[in-house]
């Protein structure tokens, strides 16, 4: 009696060896169950003419089926293969309805023995194919209920008698599993699907795609960090999508930095770095998603000098209000504490001791020029040159209990607003 190969190397670690056990059993089961059109024909031809086959028949045509099935509604009548079936006259609902007669002779047992192979079938099928293949998986495991089905086992004989595809099915138990806060390992020894296969890609794609934002809005920190292990997991243009996806969400939805969920942004911060001209990891991220990143990494910047450097929650609340305008913020401690703003049109600069606030025309004082220069001039000259009245558009001061206000209306002027 041919028996399936099942190989255990859970024990041993690292994933990568448990990935290898995999490919050995598939190679082993494929040189063991892999059979000539020949010998499949005539096994399916038992099954038509409602002949018995026996257990190791069985385990072939089922190792076989998607084969099988492909062969017979294929129009490429070129195929031998398909030849031979044309000529007998054999269909799939030839082969559904007399298959419960063919399988007398193999006990329920035996046949619920086959619900691996059954599963790698259904999983690799399309969804025109799907129908079938779960009519032909339902006929095989007549008999049989649920509560036979040991729990290894039993998410594969729902989906078996479902009428969902596995991405569906499968992808709501995910989704549950994530909801939950579950590690991904939960879900895999459940669905018996291993993370580093097609059928798990697909389902994982398949849910982010469907109900990433629900994940999201859920803000959980077990979600949060289970979510981004996965999308970890997958290739660099998925898992591009992934982020992308979710900080384009941060704009639509939240729009405020202050609110933002900081675990996505610093875990996005950590593989990719920052959105800069020279980092070509951002080159596949949108516009939107680059300019959410950086109202972030500004809002941090501001939240850093005013509550450490400079520690003025005036200012703070005041600034926070224009983030969305900021492409740059940068502080000099060594230039009187001086904290400089950059809009695609303007350069507004401040300094830690309250005094007065400067606009400039972004192509006549900007940071890159104040980063030039700081080698070359001394505090003193550098200090003339960005509080230059000459050339500045405006200067306001503090000095009044109204400077909001005062500031606000000022900024209007130059297309800021609140």
């Amino acid at each position: 009696m041919v028996y399936e190969i099942r190989i255990d190397l859970t024990a041993f670690k690292p994933q990568k060896l448990i990935k290898t056990g995999h490919t050995i059993e598939k190679l082993v089961n494929s040189r063991v169950f892999t059979t000539d059109e020949e010998k499949l024909f005539q096994i399916v031809k038992k099954i038509v003419y409602e002949d018995k086959i026996n257990l190791k028949e069985l385990r072939k045509i089922v190792f076989n089926l998607k084969k099988v099935l492909d062969t017979i509604d294929s129009k490429n009548h070129k195929s031998n293969f398909l030849n031979i079936f044309s000529k007998n006259h054999i269909t799939v609902q030839k082969m559904n309805k007399n298959m419960a007669n063919s399988l007398k002779l193999i006990s329920p047992k035996d046949r619920l023995s086959t619900l691996e192979f059954l599963y790698a079938n259904l999983a690799d099928c399309d969804k025109e194919k799907l129908y079938e293949m779960k009519i032909i998986a339902r006929n095989l495991l007549f008999g049989i209920k649920e509560e036979d089905v040991d729990s290894s086992k039993s998410m594969l004989f729902k989906f078996i008698f479902s009428d969902q595809s596995y991405t569906e099915f499968f992808g709501e138990m995910f989704l549950y599993n994530l909801e939950l806060g579950r590690e991904i390992k939960v879900f895999e020894e459940n669905a018996r699907i291993h993370r580093e296969s097609n059928m798990f890609i697909d389902i994982v794609v398949n849910t982010l795609n469907q109900r990433l934002p629900y994940l999201i809005e859920k803000n959980k920190n077990n979600i949060d960090f289970n979510l981004c292990i996965i999308i970890d997991s997958l290739n660099s243009n998925l898992k591009i999508k992934y982020y992308n996806s979710i900080l384009e969400y941060f704009n639509r939805i939240i729009n405020s930095p202050e609110n933002f969920n900081d675990f996505y942004f610093k875990r996005i911060e950590s593989i990719f770095g920052v959105p800069v001209h020279n980092n070509p990891s951002w080159r596949l991220f949108s516009n939107i998603a680059c300019n959410v990143f950086n109202a972030w990494l500004n809002f941090r910047k501001l939240e850093n000098i005013f509550n450490y450097e400079v520690s003025d929650q005036y200012r703070l609340d005041f600034w926070k209000r224009y983030l969305r305008y900021f492409k740059e913020i940068e502080y000099f401690e060594k230039i009187q504490q001086m904290i400089v703003f950059e809009t695609n049109r303007h350069t507004f600069i401040e300094f830690g001791k309250i005094g007065a606030l400067y606009c400039y025309d972004i192509n006549h004082i900007n940071i890159q020029y104040i980063k030039s220069v700081m080698n070359e001039f001394s505090t003193n000259n550098i200090i003339s040159i960005v509080k230059n009245r000459d050339i500045c558009l405006f200067r306001k001061n503090h000095v009044s209990l109204n400077w909001h206000s005062k500031f606000e209306i000022e900024l209007m002027k130059y297309g800021y607003h609140r």
